[in-house]
């Protein structure tokens, strides 16, 4: 709020002090306004009045009685007579001085309060040792820099005046609420310091223009945090973002407890300590100091028995190592090839166990092979079934089955006797194995005349013969396929020769 005047920004009260009396004598006190018959009475002040920028007036009033309770510590009687200022023998200043002796020796005191002269600016007095020391003065910098500062020596207060000249001409760098560096161009608040408008001239929140970072700490086991942060000037130098580091996470607040984790078994076995900070994958994090737990005692065979030492953790101890005892376990059989070997456990030295060779077998074959049949999307087909010999470790020497398909290595066949192409189909014989063979389905027959034919039948031999240009099945150099063909080799007729037609034909029947 912008107001014209004087802005107090602190006001200090004066107390009301009660002092007591001669010791045995009675004295008239003072009235508020520190007016009475005897004068002014011991620890009477006048109110102090400070006007605020608003024009509203303020009061604080110090009172004081006179009491006959009280005795001075030198044991003086207080005079009933003391003018205004004067000093009673022992006792206090009369006028709120410190209290001392006609002569102005040393000031004796109960309590702080007996010291003070009720003067703001030069410091509150104290009692030390029943002596009065003089206080420091007060400290008037409200740390604004727009506001004129000062202890107000009529006002008996600590005065803090807006300067709105402070605040105009758009000049001043300062920081706003949001940290930002800002240049006030408005009025000054005893509060706030620069207000009204204002240009943003360094932003110390933006992350683009000043990054925030989290690292360990140098020297101890911390996570700290650096980030820019508004800084006031002083002498009224302007204001600027400036780089703060802060700790932000205390790796020993709570400080963690010594602990085990990981497995012997896994080889993981750890014992964790003293708390640190580590960067990882460049984030900084809390941990502990570890120990990867080990043995240091080798392995040992005595009697068949192997001794194994084994790593352990002890949260408080930490690391160390205890012993294992056990019979030297049986090897499990292994195959060399087809040869099966046995082993007996025994101790092979003093520090490992080993074995011995028990029992060797050489695989064979134990069952010859046969033929069998497989139904292959729904044809019945012949199936070769061999043994192998094999070796399994856990087994022994053992025997698998191979079977083999008899499929066809070609569609087409010729009949045995030549005269008939015939579709081929698999065969298994179990010393022979598979084979391709006629079926009895009928492809084509090759006794049909071809209107060219000059066959004729030679009878000369048994069976007769077919002999000139006639057709008969014969298999394709190249495919292996089956097919009628016409020829002037000589065919054996399975049965006879015989002539048929007009014109006559001879064909093999």
């Amino acid at each position: 709020m912008k107001h014209n005047g004087i802005e107090v920004a602190t006001v200090l009260a004066l107390a009301l002090v009660e002092l007591g009396a001669c010791k045995g004598h009675g004295s008239s006190g003072t009235d508020a306004n520190g007016s009475g018959a005897s004068g002014v009475a011991p620890g009477g002040a006048a109110g102090a009045m400070v006007t605020d920028r608003g024009g509203r007036t303020g009061a604080s009033e110090a009172r004081a009685g006179a009491s006959a309770q009280g005795a001075a510590s030198s044991g003086g009687a207080a005079s009933s007579g003391a003018s205004p200022g004067g000093a009673a023998p022992g006792g206090a200043p009369a006028g709120g001085g410190r209290a001392g002796d006609a002569a102005g020796g040393p000031s004796v005191c109960v309590r702080d309060i007996d010291c003070s002269d009720r003067d703001v600016c030069n410091g509150a007095e104290i009692c030390d040792d029943g002596v009065c020391r003089t206080g420091e003065p007060p400290e008037v910098d409200d740390g604004i820099p727009c506001t004129r500062d000062r202890c107000d020596e009529a006002l008996n207060a600590i005065v803090h005046e807006p300067d709105d000249a402070r605040c105009a001409g758009a000049e001043a760098l300062v920081c706003d609420d949001l940290g930002r560096v800002v240049r006030g161009v408005g009025y000054c608040s005893a509060v706030s310091g620069c207000l009204g408008n204002y240009e943003v001239a360094d932003d110390c929140t933006d992350p683009a223009v000043y990054p925030v970072t989290e690292q360990c700490a140098a020297d101890t086991p911390a996570i700290e945090r650096e980030a820019a942060t508004c800084v006031r000037g002083e002498d009224g130098e302007d204001a600027a973002c400036e780089y703060q580091i802060e700790v932000t996470t205390d790796c020993t607040d709570p400080a963690p407890t010594d602990a085990c984790t990981g497995s012997a078994a896994d080889g993981d076995l750890t014992h964790l300590t003293t708390p640190i900070c580590i960067e990882q994958d460049g984030r900084p994090s809390c941990s502990q100091e570890s120990q990867i737990c080990e043995t240091t005692t080798g392995p040992s065979c005595t009697d068949g028995e192997l001794t194994v030492y084994l790593p352990t953790c002890d949260a408080d101890a930490g690391c160390g190592e205890a012993p294992t005892t056990a019979p030297c376990p049986a090897p499990a059989a292994s195959c060399a090839g087809l040869t099966s070997h046995s082993f007996t456990p025994h101790c092979a030295s003093t520090t490992a166990c080993g074995s011995a060779v028990e029992a060797t077998e050489t695989c064979v074959a134990t069952a010859a092979p046969r033929c069998d049949v497989r139904d292959v999307t729904g044809v019945t087909t012949p199936v070769l079934v061999e043994t192998e010999p094999s070796c399994d470790a856990e087994a022994g020497c053992t025997t698998v089955a191979v079977e083999t398909l008899c499929t066809p290595e070609q569609t087409t066949l010729c009949s045995s006797d030549g005269l008939y192409v015939m579709a081929a189909v698999g065969a298994c014989d179990p010393v022979a194995g598979c084979s391709t063979v006629p079926g009895e389905v009928e492809v084509e027959a090759c006794t049909a005349a071809t209107g060219a034919s000059s066959a004729s039948c030679d009878e000369s031999s048994q069976p007769a013969s077919l002999t000139g240009l006639h057709t008969e099945c014969a298999l394709d150099a190249e495919t292996g396929e089956a097919a009628c063909v016409e020829t002037t080799e000589p065919l054996t007729c399975p049965s006879s020769c015989v002539l048929f037609g007009e014109p006559t034909e001879a064909r093999c029947e």
